[in-house]
């Protein structure tokens, strides 16, 4: 049985990434980041990519420094692997804020 997570996920990348203008076939959406970037995002599970976007889609932020924060406070503690290096993941949260206030607008 899939966790809830999971579905989540699974219909964002299936179905949200059209609207972004990005393609659906696996692992498209990671072209806009650095390598090391590319390896945190794949390598996470839950995969931080779509945890990001889910958390973007739950509720509306002033700016992408209070999602940061909001973020960061949120699951710094849940998914310690994730914060190590600080530099990658605040590039991945900055390209998704990027991305999704594009669809929004």
């Amino acid at each position: 049985c899939k966790t809830d997570f999971e579905l989540l996920a699974t219909f964002i990348h299936e179905h949200v990434a059209k609207t972004m203008g990005e393609t659906n076939s696996h692992g498209s959406y990671l072209n806009k980041f650095s390598d090391d970037a590319k390896n945190l995002i794949e390598n996470s599970t839950p995969n931080v990519y779509h945890s990001i976007m889910a958390v973007l889609g739950s509720r509306k932020f002033d700016s992408l420094d209070v999602f940061a924060e909001y973020y960061k406070k949120k699951y710094s503690n849940r998914r310690p692997e994730v914060f190590e290096n600080e530099k990658v993941i605040y590039e991945i949260i900055e390209k998704c804020w990027e991305t999704f206030n594009r669809r929004r607008k």
